[in-house]
């Protein structure tokens, strides 16, 4: 949602008053007014929230603002990623009950027609011309369910909105459409605000298998007597468009995830986790390089300590050859003492490799390789289909491990058919991984592999 005219109003940045003018998500601003003496705005600044006065709705909040000021014409650029604009003129919004988000991305995950009776003939008029659509009651088109983020208990509610009445001069009925909302048990603060936000994209980002997901319309309310109020509009300033399936059939349906929101919110915003595989867009996400080689390997490696806490290899004959190696390297260990430090030293290093060898990126790889096997028959099909080759046949443990070595290290990495196959199985490992966390069962975690990565 886009701001469809130009904002001005005032902004206080160290003690020191400007007029600004927002255009969409760029702020230009005149020194006005401050302390006696020569001006002592800084240089370069940000702000995580800061509030500020508009000249026609009373306050006005910035978010992620960054600002640049010149001392010889006292004047300020800044960049905001989002702002917050109240509905009613002069109104105060120190926190709110509820967060609303409507657009194509929340319509594809429960789309508008499940709001409708399903015994409508849409082809075939009446008799006498008339045609009848009716809408479902509140409570047969709408899904909720409970969760807790943040230590914040929350209730998620899909729901199909009724479309408007129509005016005199109005030429459609309106339009039907879904409200993806959280429903807030304690009030939020506003600078609070965009913490939520980010927490919901970070769900449609896992949803939608990208990073480029963003929100067309965001409005917050305020639980009353009455009901709930709408306080305002949120604007969000992403320099991308949606790159989204434009069919809803292409994505993944809230009934699938609804049972399992609360942990899969957990693992999502778990901060020993880091989730650095998306792609950008749907274009992107057939793109490989070294920097998304290695993002996938950390991401990999990261969701696996958390799934396998005390993984060693269970290749027994492995085990048993380590096990001699080290068992003879301590009694070489013990030979030395007080003679040769730099043996000692020596032969310390190379156990510590020999143990890091024991649980590396080759051995986690196939490990998850054999453990998912059923879950992963149809991606090996796909991928069979694709590359004409069979998964099973190749040691894609080793290439996905030596392809991270080397981006890792600098090295001067080419990539083949088989590492390109182990990174498309990396992707589908961590999603495995993710839902079995988030308690998806089996049939659950097949259809997310199903249309993230195979209906493509």
């Amino acid at each position: 949602m886009k701001l469809d005219d130009k904002t001005n109003g005032f902004i206080t940045i160290d003690d020191y008053i400007f007029s600004f003018c927002l255009d969409n998500n760029l702020l230009y601003g005149n020194y006005i007014k401050g302390k006696k003496g020569i001006t002592s705005v800084k240089e370069k600044g940000n702000f995580s929230f800061i509030e500020a006065v508009h000249s026609g709705t009373g306050a006005i909040y910035f978010y992620n603002l960054s600002y640049h000021y010149n001392f010889f014409n006292n004047t300020l650029n800044g960049k905001c990623y989002a702002v917050f604009l109240p509905k009613l003129i002069n109104a105060k919004v120190d926190c709110f009950d509820c967060i609303s988000i409507k657009g194509r991305i929340i319509n594809n995950i429960f789309p508008p027609s499940l709001g409708v009776e399903e015994k409508i003939d849409y082809d075939n008029f009446g008799k006498n011309g008339t045609k009848e659509i009716r809408i479902k009651p509140f409570s047969e088109k709408t899904s909720e369910t409970d969760v807790v983020i943040f230590g914040e208990k929350i209730k998620i509610s899909c729901t199909i909105c009724s479309p408007g009445g129509i005016g005199e001069d109005d030429t459609n009925l309106g339009k039907i459409y879904t409200s993806f909302r959280l429903y807030f048990e304690n009030r939020i603060l506003m600078k609070d605000l965009l913490k939520w936000i980010n927490s919901v994209k970070k769900l449609f980002s896992f949803l939608y298998f990208r990073n480029d997901v963003t929100f067309e319309q965001v409005e917050l309310f305020n639980n009353s007597k009455y009901g709930y109020d709408k306080v305002g509009n949120v604007y969000l300033f992403d320099d991308f468009e949606n790159d989204i399936p434009q069919k809803s059939i292409n994505c993944i349906k809230f009934p699938l995830i609804k049972d399992h929101l609360n942990s899969l919110f957990n693992v999502l915003l778990n901060e020993e986790i880091q989730i650095l595989c998306f792609p950008n867009n749907k274009k992107d996400s057939y793109i490989v390089n070294p920097e998304k080689y290695v993002f996938t390997c950390s991401t990999f490696e990261s969701l696996f300590l958390q799934y396998y806490p005390n993984f060693s290899s269970e290749d027994t004959d492995f085990i048993n050859v380590k096990q001699g190696v080290i068992n003879y390297l301590e009694t070489e260990d013990i030979k030395y003492k007080g003679i040769n430090k730099n043996a000692r030293r020596w032969i310390n290093k190379i156990k510590d490799t020999i143990e890091r060898e024991s649980v590396n990126l080759n051995h986690k790889f196939n490990k998850c390789y054999v453990e998912f096997n059923e879950i992963i028959e149809a991606f090996k099909n796909n991928i069979k289909s694709r590359y004409n080759k069979n998964p099973d046949d190749l040691d894609l443990g080793e290439a996905f491990s030596s392809v991270r070595n080397g981006n890792a290290h600098g090295g001067n990495v080419e990539y083949n058919e088989n590492s390109i196959i182990a990174f498309e199985f990396g992707r589908v490992f961590i999603y495995i991984m993710i839902l079995k966390m988030a308690v998806f069962t089996k049939e659950e975690i097949i259809e997310f592999i199903r249309v993230l990565f195979i209906s493509i």
